[in-house]
């Protein structure tokens, strides 16, 4: 959707040789002034957002994943350690 934004620029008035003149000078920009740049910074704080989460998440398997290992090697060693130990 497109829009239009009008800047108007309205001097009180313009001395000319006959008086004051009422003129008024417009400009009409073809597309929205700093719209794309503020949706661009939302579209990118967004993204920062969900990779801060997806690291967040990552850092989550990573913590359960070394628990799980540890737990594994410790319970491996404590059953190595018993059935090694009637032999010394």
């Amino acid at each position: 959707m497109s829009t239009l934004k009008f800047i108007a620029k309205l001097p009180k008035s313009l001395p000319t040789e006959g008086g004051t003149s009422r003129r008024v000078f417009v400009t009409a920009a073809s597309r929205p002034l700093q719209s794309k740049k503020d949706e661009e910074s939302v579209n990118a704080s967004e993204k920062t957002k969900e990779a801060a989460e997806a690291v967040t998440e990552g850092a989550k398997e990573v913590r359960k994943t070394c628990e799980f290992v540890t737990d594994t090697a410790r319970s491996t060693a404590e059953s190595v350690r018993t059935r090694t130990s009637h032999f010394i």
